[in-house]
């Protein structure tokens, strides 16, 4: 009997190793197994944004002003608090009516005139910019560029690739979705960068419940590069974020009516 216990605890263990390995073995072959430094992503982040992005939306940044001078506002209230940046970022308001915004190579964000309209306060607006600094800072585009492109086809880019492979190559990377890995990490990222700006961290979870509450998909639709699916866990993971006992709320001074309206002028 004792041998019998013995040989089908051995089998349960061979076994229950094959199926680990299966279960493991094709994420890891599934990695890529190259980055590119910041150096080229930048640059591949200048192309893809001259080439792909900003020949597919209109640029309205210095069509207004005000409303610019204002995203700067937040955009340097972070950026002041991320420590040894890894780019030199760009920001950009699209002409698209669509609740977006995201991140390319290189530090290039991306934010449509709808989202800045849908968010409620500029402190709203500056959780969703937190977020997507986030997504630029763990170098998660690196990952994503790595995976879904190909070394072969970054040097194609790099290399002065026509303007019909440089689109496509920017449709196929924004087609595909971080994972929730990913976002989560972001998540974090945003919500800490937010304490250390003084800006209050669940000014997320309001911005998603109130898309649920007005009937807004979280996944299809919403999202190019990033999407914020509805996932339960990543609201309470965000709510479950402790701020320090010093914390103190600093709102920024800002008309916020009034910047959304110049947009509609």
């Amino acid at each position: 009997m004792n041998k019998i216990v013995r040989d089908l605890l051995i089998l349960i263990a061979f076994f229950g190793g094959i199926w680990a390995a299966i279960a493991y073995l094709p994420f890891k072959w599934n990695m890529p197994d190259f980055t590119i430094s910041k150096e080229k992503e930048q640059k591949l982040g200048d192309i893809l944004a001259e080439k792909m992005v900003l020949s597919e939306w209109e640029n309205i940044s210095n069509k207004y002003p005000k409303v610019d001078s204002a995203l700067k506002i937040i955009e340097n209230r972070l950026l002041n608090n991320v420590e040894d940046k890894n780019y030199d970022y760009r920001f950009y308001l699209l002409r698209d009516s669509s609740i977006n915004a995201f991140t390319i190579a290189g530090g290039h964000i991306f934010i449509f005139e709808g989202l800045v309209q849908f968010c409620e306060s500029p402190e709203e607006l500056a959780a969703i910019i937190a977020h997507e600094i986030g997504h630029a800072e763990k170098r998660h585009i690196t990952k994503k560029l790595s995976k879904d492109l190909g070394i072969e086809l970054i040097t194609t880019i790099l290399g002065g690739g026509n303007d019909n492979i440089v689109k496509q190559a920017g449709k196929l990377l924004l087609s595909k979705r971080f994972d929730r890995g990913y976002e989560r990490e972001a998540d974090r990222y945003a919500t800490e960068l937010l304490e250390k700006s003084n800006i209050n961290p669940y000014k997320m979870v309001d911005f998603f419940h109130r898309l649920d509450k007005k009937g807004y998909s979280y996944d299809e639709g919403l999202e190019l590069v990033m999407t914020h699916p509805h996932n339960d866990s990543r609201v309470k993971d965000i709510l479950n974020y402790q701020t320090k006992a010093d914390f103190r709320e600093m709102k920024f001074s800002l008309n916020w009516t009034e910047i959304k309206e110049m947009l509609n002028e």
